[in-house]
């Protein structure tokens, strides 16, 4: 996994100790990007898919992404980088682009023309972005303690914290400290730097369908040849379950990963 930040509003500082402390997420290279006097990006990078250093940008955005994009290949076939690929595909497409992925991941975009700071859940939240609204100000990073810098105190939740105790995780958009959110699955949330107003939308909503069961077998197989693409090594984390026995049915003569136990 990488690592991604952003601040507006504050100093440089909060992005360069949010990048020290999520270097264990990305070992591979760590960068910060001032777009403009106030407002900068962070990026801890784990290299799968080339060694695209983030934050990325062009004429009308500035990028950093923390995931995977599938299907980048669909769409420019001679592009090394999925990151490159889906800030192209941006710039193309504006935020229209979202239909065209298959990904999974959370991704910060600044629209550098219109001066507005989207943060992108993926369909299903497998990579969590956390955030805090203070007055004029918004920051935001992959996990929610370098947000903890931004105050001298903070009030625990205690929704959140039962939440955490009868459940095992803070569910929907809490986190155990107050005023630190988090998005959920398949949302879009606009921050526009000009009048500091917030908007949280879903982008995406799983529909019904009546063929499911005469294709359901295809997309599982397709689901599991696509993350097979890296380059780096790819393992196997064989549990013995029916998942992961179907995804080892698509990965012969690799190697696999077994917790030591009884099952070995």
């Amino acid at each position: 996994m990488c690592g991604i930040a952003g601040s507006i509003g504050h100093s440089e500082i909060f992005v360069i100790e949010a990048n020290r402390h999520q270097q264990k997420r990305g070992p591979d290279n760590s960068s910060v990007l001032r777009i403009n006097q106030n407002t900068y990006l962070g990026h801890t990078l784990l290299s799968i898919i080339g060694h695209q250093v983030q934050p990325i940008e062009s004429i009308k955005y500035a990028m950093v992404f923390n995931g995977c994009l599938y299907n980048f290949k669909d769409y420019y076939p001679y592009e090394s980088s999925d990151t490159s690929a889906m800030l192209r595909h941006f710039d193309a497409h504006g935020l229209k682009a979202l239909d065209d992925f298959n990904f999974m991941g959370a991704i910060g975009l600044f629209d550098k023309l219109n001066n507005k700071l989207y943060l992108i859940a993926d369909r299903f939240c497998q990579k969590n972005v956390y955030f805090y609204q203070g007055e004029n100000t918004f920051a935001f990073s992959s996990s929610p303690a370098p947000l903890l810098s931004l105050k001298d105190k903070w009030e625990i939740d205690s929704n959140a914290l039962q939440s955490y105790w009868l459940l095992g995780s803070c569910m929907g958009s809490d986190s155990i400290w107050s005023g630190i959110k988090k998005l959920c699955a398949s949302e879009l949330l606009e921050y526009d730097c000009h009048t500091n107003e917030l908007k949280v939308s879903r982008y995406w909503e799983p529909k019904y369908q009546d063929n499911a069961i005469n294709n359901i077998e295809d997309l599982v197989y397709d689901a599991i040849d696509k993350v097979k693409i890296a380059d780096v090594p790819v393992n196997i984390f064989l549990s013995g379950g029916i998942d992961s026995t179907l995804v080892a049915s698509r990965f012969q003569n690799y190697e696999a990963i077994h917790l030591d136990s009884p099952e070995y």
